[in-house]
C-alpha cells in the first residue's frame, strides 16, 4: 500500500451536527469500515455539502487562469465538483 493510500485509509471522519440528535456524516451512508480500505471507500456526502446540512461548510470560489487550451486535473476535479 502507498503513503497515499495509508494516510486516506487512516483518516476518521466524524457525523457532526447543529443538534445532538442531528448527526450528519461527511461520507455516505452505510460506512465502509476502515479494515476494508483501500479496496473499498467510503464516498463524499456530496447531498450534505451542496445543501449546506453538514454544518461546517463555506461556499469556496476559485478563480483558474487558463494558459494553454489543454485542461489540468485540477481542472476537471473542479468542474466535476
Amino acid at each position: 500500500m502507498s503513503q497515499k493510500n495509508e494516510i486516506q485509509c487512516t483518516i476518521k471522519s466524524l457525523p457532526i451536527g447543529r443538534k445532538p440528535d442531528e448527526l450528519i456524516p461527511p461520507y455516505q451512508e452505510p460506512f465502509v469500515p476502515l479494515s476494508q480500505c483501500p479496496g473499498r471507500r467510503n464516498q463524499l456526502n456530496k447531498q450534505a455539502f451542496h445543501s449546506g446540512s453538514y454544518p461546517i461548510t463555506r461556499r469556496l470560489f476559485i478563480i483558474v487562469k487558463q494558459i494553454c487550451h489543454r485542461r489540468t486535473k485540477l481542472e476537471h476535479l473542479l468542474l466535476r465538483w
